[in-house]
């Protein structure tokens, strides 16, 4: 019976380029702000669908796109975002910290 010799791979060196790159990296502040603007406006309209469907007073249960739809059309566009001030301050806060 043949056998055969496995060789160890030795672990990978440290670049020392990576680790002084990550160190060097400054990002503008605006970058926190940004985000959570963009976190918002992606966000809200789905959180909105959601509280709707759970806060039905009849008790049925809706789809998220009969939800969707039925405030698309009794709304407009606009209803997607109502509340959205007060979720876009506190993301803004939030966000500000994590990215500053």
């Amino acid at each position: 019976m043949a056998t055969t010799k496995v060789a160890r791979i030795p672990p990978p060196a440290e670049s020392s380029v990576l680790s002084s790159k990550a160190e060097n990296i400054s990002y503008p502040r605006w970058f926190g702000g940004s985000a959570s603007c963009v976190a918002v406006i992606v966000s809200h309209p789905f959180d909105l669908i959601k509280v709707r469907m759970q806060t039905v007073s009849n008790g049925t249960k809706q789809s998220t796109v009969i939800t969707g739809m039925r405030i698309l059309q009794g709304e407009g566009v606009k209803g997607f975002y109502h509340g959205v001030s007060l979720v876009a301050g506190s993301w803004k806060q939030l966000l500000d910290l994590l990215y500053n």
